[in-house]
């Protein structure tokens, strides 16, 4: 089990290196997430969830963090070097399965790899 580890290392945290995805990263959309992509100078990947109070109680925001952060822990593409990524749902349509979400996460890093 502890290959598929998900440590504080491989999170974004901090507010300073969120603003910086926002303002420097290139989106992706599928249609219930959006992803924005940047490169950063470290030899692994980072992953984020951004989601505000418009997509639900507390409850819901945290089951779609968790399932989220459960579909990058298990994906392959987490061993990608020097990416951030963070996620945020549509407001549109707000899905919590997890099939759906793992699917459109790893179609968000294919289409990153891609660029």
């Amino acid at each position: 089990m502890k290959q598929y580890a998900f440590s504080k290392k491989y999170r974004i945290q901090k507010p300073n290196e969120f603003s910086y995805v926002f303002s420097h990263g290139k989106k992706f959309y599928t249609k219930h997430l959006t992803g924005i992509c940047v490169s950063n100078d470290l030899s692994y990947f980072r992953f984020g969830i951004s989601i505000g109070k418009k997509f639900g109680d507390a409850n819901k925001r945290n089951r779609f963090k968790r399932l989220l952060r459960e579909s990058f822990r298990t994906s392959t593409f987490r061993f990608l070097q020097g990416k951030d990524l963070v996620v945020l749902p549509s407001l549109k349509e707000k899905i919590l399965d997890y099939q759906v979400l793992k699917e459109e996460l790893n179609h968000i890093m294919q289409e990153m790899i891609k660029k």
